[in-house]
């Protein structure tokens, strides 16, 4: 009886001195971090837990502010994400992670213009997050037609972070566009490189390769993408792939 209540005992102990390590820059970090992880696994309610209790101990912690408001994206609860996300920008004008979030949101809801006035203000205040700033506000001006710009946008978020795969595929779908097909296919190869099973790149350089001619490798594409999963895929290998042989350029 008594080794059962002091093993209670301890473990109030540990809980409260875990909760007051919380206190620490350090502590809280690495409890965010973690709750970053699960999102990343799509464990929303463990992490939104843990921000929580982040929160609990510091209710200005903006990471988990910020945090909480993408888990509320995530979950398709636009309206509470932007309804926060104003709040917040309100009470902290100066962080620019909000203006990121925001942005985001306002890409969501096909509000371009707004988008891109968020995504200059982040960047006006952040240092060291542009890659993702300007992949996002590079997808604003790619709705808006705006395509050289775009393409300037990608640019930029690669050169900050030249293994920034969205801004390779986002890059090379403009290329596509434009009709600069060669440019297209060097964007995918690069992303291949890195996950060579990812089916919609696949497919997206086997469009490239047959709008550029080389139908023998837009097939070989073709197939792969189908074997990956790409309905899509799937469908150009009969309509494009059974034609008999067809000479490449």
């Amino acid at each position: 009886m008594h080794t059962g209540y002091f093993r209670s005992i301890m473990f109030i102990f540990l809980l409260t001195g875990f909760l007051s390590d919380l206190n620490c820059q350090y502590c809280a970090d690495s409890l965010i971090n973690l709750a970053t992880r699960k999102i990343e696994a799509g464990d929303l309610d463990d992490a939104m837990k843990d921000f929580e209790l982040v929160l609990t101990i510091h209710p200005d912690n903006k990471a988990a502010l910020d945090s909480r408001i993408r888990i509320l994206f995530l979950e398709g609860n636009l309206r509470g994400a932007t309804s926060e996300i104003n709040r917040l920008i309100e009470l902290y004008p100066e962080y620019p992670g909000f203006y990121l979030t925001r942005g985001i949101i306002q890409n969501q809801r096909r509000s371009w213009q707004p988008a891109i006035k968020n995504f200059n203000r982040a960047l006006e205040l952040e240092t060291s997050n542009v890659s993702v700033i300007y992949l996002h506000r590079g997808i604003s001006k790619m709705n808006l037609n705006n395509y050289q710009s775009a393409i300037e946008d990608f640019s930029l978020a690669i050169e900050y972070d030249p293994l920034n795969i969205a801004a390779y595929n986002y890059r090379g779908m403009v290329n596509y566009r434009e009709n600069r097909h060669e440019s297209a296919i060097e964007d995918f190869n690069i992303i291949i490189q890195i996950i060579p099973e990812n089916e919609v790149v696949r497919y997206n350089r086997a469009m490239a390769f047959l709008k550029a001619g080389y139908w023998f490798l837009a097939c070989m594409d073709f197939h792969q993408s189908c074997r990956f999963g790409n309905m899509n895929g799937c469908r150009m290998i009969i309509m494009e792939c059974q034609l008999g042989s067809q000479p490449d350029r």
